[in-house]
């Protein structure tokens, strides 16, 4: 999918927190958003999504400015948003019933399809804010229903996943 970059997907949490600059954020979880678009505008990462992202996205919860600049990222060359396809639905009811036959917490669809979108388009790094009360995403982190799929908050992609907590 990517070009020997690093291959970052991003969840509807990280471009709302990008575009309205979340109050609720941190200097730090913007700073690594920071970091991620920095290295991305200078063409050192790939940066996925699932086309369902923009469905989550309400251009009336951004003004014109905001709204203007996912367009243009949308429409750069090494930002590849994702078409849900019939095998990334599959793979989505493979992780929900998986945690479900456990009696565990199960992912909300949504959540769910950009996880298996992320594994389809073999992601370095999955990027979220879903830490959950219970059980969010961050808490898959390395194990997603048996697939290996690293999920942090935003950092600098030139680091190394290790590197990260």
């Amino acid at each position: 999918m990517g070009n020997g970059n690093n291959i970052i997907y991003w969840d509807s949490a990280v471009f709302i927190a990008f575009l309205s600059q979340e109050k609720t954020r941190t200097k730090a979880e913007l700073a690594g958003i920071d970091q991620v678009v920095e290295a991305f505008d200078r063409g050192n990462c790939v940066l996925v999504t699932s086309i369902i992202t923009k469905a989550e996205l309400l251009p009336s919860k951004f003004g014109k400015e905001e709204y203007k600049k996912l367009s243009g990222l949308w429409k750069r060359k090494q930002f590849q948003p994702m078409e849900i396809t019939e095998s990334i639905i599959d793979l989505a009811n493979e992780i929900r019933d998986y945690y479900a036959t456990k009696g565990e917490k199960v992912p909300a669809t949504p959540d769910s399809i950009h996880l298996a979108t992320a594994i389809k388009a073999k992601a370095d790094v999955f990027q979220t804010f879903d830490g959950g009360k219970k059980r969010g995403l961050l808490q898959l982190d390395g194990n997603v229903a048996g697939y290996n799929l690293s999920i942090k908050v935003p950092f600098d992609p030139q680091q190394k996943l290790s590197d990260i907590q």
